[in-house]
């Protein structure tokens, strides 16, 4: 889960973070020992942008990580919202976010790195209509502890092929998985059924019966490894580019930001009104102890 969290001083608040939880078997798994490696990655994407920024990991007990904080909400939950509203999803949403995912993935290969582990849960979608991989720092140090993890490995097996398949193909793939849902708002059935499945889809996050438009699936098939799969970062930058940019769509952050203000108009204000109580807030009983503790 990701948290609203603040940094206090012996004046007061100092700033406020966005703080990431982890399930219990996670933390049984041994992850506390392993976030210390993940200040590295943090190290080579500062600056970066679809990243988080600021990041300190916390291998207390239980552990965290806390990073700059975003207004906004994780990928999961606008999808839940969505259905629970049913408010449409347009196509050209579903785009803007693929784009701004996509990005981040091709940065983090450009770099020699990979993700692994990507799923609703590790993309943050600001108010403003921007998206961040908030979980890219640790996401390899998770990854090796999902076989000790069967909750973890569980809930992210919609976005993981049945068989072993390259760093690039295993991120593509869960991009393809994002953007299935995205369209459908149904998660990805298992390999077996994929194909079957892509034929029968339709536009159920913009509330319309029509099927997926032919060039949406053709990417889908290529993401999800059914036919001819991307052989570098490049070729899928490019094919990418096609989609977004040819076609009949506008994926924009101005369009994502107004979705957003308006499937979380009551949770932005009451974020607002929140952090505004932070401000005046006395933090003294937290400090009493340790006057140096932040």
């Amino acid at each position: 889960k990701v948290h609203r969290g603040l940094i206090v001083n012996s004046n007061g608040l100092e700033r406020h973070v966005l703080v990431r939880t982890f399930s219990e078997d996670l933390i049984e798994a041994g992850l506390g020992e392993r976030l210390e490696a993940a200040t590295k990655v943090a190290a080579l994407l500062a600056g970066q942008r679809g990243f988080g920024h600021g990041y300190r990991m916390e291998s207390t007990r239980p552990p965290h990580v806390a990073c700059d904080y975003i207004p906004g909400r994780s990928l999961a939950q606008l999808i839940e919202k969505t259905k629970h509203e049913q408010i449409p999803l347009g196509v050209d949403h579903a785009l803007s976010v693929l784009q701004g995912v996509a990005q981040a993935i091709l940065q983090l290969h450009g770099k020699g790195l990979s993700h692994g582990m990507l799923s609703p849960h590790s993309v943050w979608v600001s108010f403003e209509g921007a998206t961040n991989l908030l979980d890219a720092p640790y996401a390899a140090q998770i990854h090796p502890l999902l076989n000790r993890a069967p909750l973890a490995s569980a809930a992210l097996k919609p976005y993981r092929p049945t068989t072993q398949v390259s760093p690039l193909h295993q991120d593509l793939y869960a991009l393809g998985a994002l953007l299935y849902e995205l369209l459908t708002l149904e998660k990805l059935p298992a390999s077996t059924h994929l194909a079957e499945a892509l034929g029968k889809a339709t536009l159920k996050a913009a509330q319309d019966d029509g099927p997926i438009p032919s060039e949406i699936l053709d990417l889908l098939k290529r993401l999800l490894l059914l036919d001819r799969p991307f052989e570098s970062p490049s070729a899928f930058n490019g094919e990418l580019e096609r989609v977004l940019y040819d076609g009949d769509y506008s994926p924009t952050t101005f369009n994502m930001a107004f979705f957003m203000h308006t499937l979380f108009r009551e949770e932005n204000e009451q974020d607002n009104q929140a952090m505004k109580a932070d401000q005046a807030a006395d933090f003294t009983p937290f400090l009493q102890e340790e006057p140096t503790k932040r």
